[in-house]
């Protein structure tokens, strides 16, 4: 007796499958952050313990100060993500760098955080602005203006907005005529 699966259990698998995809991404990236990093060999001097103390005390004050520069980055590239993508700017490669960088940044390795945050920057610098594609309607017997309108924003009152987009077509707003090839205008949201 044959088993078929239902749509249900198909998505549901797909889930499972793309959660355990996204785990082994994940590690794949942390093992391979842990793996490229080569060892520095240091020279051993004979060291006083008051020279030594002092060697560790610098070396947790840069690690601190890493910390902090890398912190600062991450959050300047956050931001600047942020304005770009509100002015409409393509930014999902910089939000996929700063990623590297805020998931360096929890192992803790402030270097490759640091690294990757002002490569979001220079990236989200880059961005090129979407162009959204202009919607054209032509124009059927018996159409009007609110008619249209209702069509395409759910409210007939919008039809002032088609009116001013297309006012070099139509220059008065009961004149339309069948076949006519008007552009429907992309509403601001108020925010």
């Amino acid at each position: 007796m044959a088993h078929r699966l239902t749509r249900l259990q198909i998505i549901f698998l797909i889930g499972i499958f793309f959660i355990v995809f996204n785990i082994c991404n994940r590690l794949y990236h942390a093992w391979k952050m842990s793996s490229s990093r080569v060892p520095v060999i240091e020279q051993v001097q004979e060291e006083t313990g008051a020279d030594l103390e002092e060697n560790n005390e610098n070396k947790e004050q840069q690690l601190k100060n890493l910390e902090s520069k890398a912190r600062q980055q991450i959050a300047v590239s956050g931001e600047k993500i942020k304005i770009k993508k509100k002015d409409g700017y393509d930014v999902f490669s910089a939000e996929s760098v700063l990623r590297k960088a805020k998931d360096s940044f929890e192992v803790p390795d402030f270097e490759s955080a640091l690294m990757y945050a002002k490569e979001a920057s220079e990236v989200v610098d880059t961005a090129e602005k979407i162009v959204k594609p202009v919607k054209t309607y032509i124009v059927q017997s018996g159409d009007c203006l609110w008619y249209i309108s209702k069509k395409y924003f759910k409210r007939g009152s919008n039809w002032y907005d088609i009116w001013q987009a297309n006012k070099e077509k139509i220059p008065d707003f009961d004149l339309i005529y069948r076949n006519q090839n008007i552009i429907i205008p992309t509403l601001q949201k108020n925010s």
